[in-house]
């Protein structure tokens, strides 16, 4: 395994629990994709804010 797919995998094993929707023990591609839409609007909304100028 590459450093990249071992680092992809242990993220996997942490956020399981975060990660899945259904009730049957499987990851899905679906899961998966809606967990990174969901950290990224987070990063995104993180920058949004720390670029906001103080007044």
């Amino acid at each position: 395994m590459s450093e990249a797919e071992i680092r992809s995998l242990s993220i996997l094993l942490e956020k399981y629990d975060e990660i899945r929707t259904s009730d049957d023990g499987y990851l899905y591609p679906g899961d998966i994709a809606n967990w990174q839409m969901v950290q990224n609007q987070q990063i995104e909304d993180a920058l949004a804010a720390a670029s906001q100028p103080l007044h």
